[in-house]
């Protein structure tokens, strides 16, 4: 089966197992730092882990970008009238669940080996997490997300908008 064809039919369960998206991470192929390089739209999975809950509060989460190795913004918002995206503070996000805007960028992207495959990870500048991406296809990413300390995945997708 297509990769975009299996993605499409995990976005739209209500709840999705995290072995089932686990297995499919897995068969994804790499994705190299300059393929990132741009803004992405992110969306979620629900499968109940807790830091899905944080990034879904108010439905403002919009994705990322990615404007060289050394300058990420990991956490885009659409502001509260839903009119324009700004990039927020996201270490501070993580230890308040508060939005405050930020021009600094918080990330940087690495290739890094995971689960057996060496591909492009954003690594967080002052938060233990670190997001490993796999390519389901040129303008769609699969994203897992490990955080020290916690247990479990959050998974998301992406969508390249430029």
């Amino acid at each position: 089966m297509h990769f975009l064809t299996t993605l499409g039919k995990l976005k739209k369960l209500d709840q999705v197992d995290p072995q089932e998206l686990l297995e499919f991470y897995d068969n994804l192929s790499p994705i190299s730092i300059n393929s990132l390089i741009g803004r992405w739209e992110a969306q979620g999975f629900n499968t109940q882990h807790p830091l899905q809950h944080e990034m879904d509060a108010g439905k403002r989460w919009y994705g990322k970008e990615f404007i060289d190795s050394e300058t990420v913004y990991p956490l885009l918002c659409w502001d509260s009238d839903f009119k324009s995206i700004n990039a927020y503070d996201a270490p501070l996000f993580f230890r308040t669940q508060q939005l405050h805007i930020t021009t600094k960028a918080q990330a940087r992207l690495r290739i890094l080996e995971h689960r057996g495959k060496s591909s492009a990870t954003m690594i967080y500048d002052t938060i233990p997490m670190h997001d490993m991406m796999r390519k389901v296809d040129e303008d769609h990413i699969l994203g897992l997300m490990e955080r020290k300390g916690m247990d479990g995945r959050m998974f998301f997708t992406m969508k390249k908008t430029n």
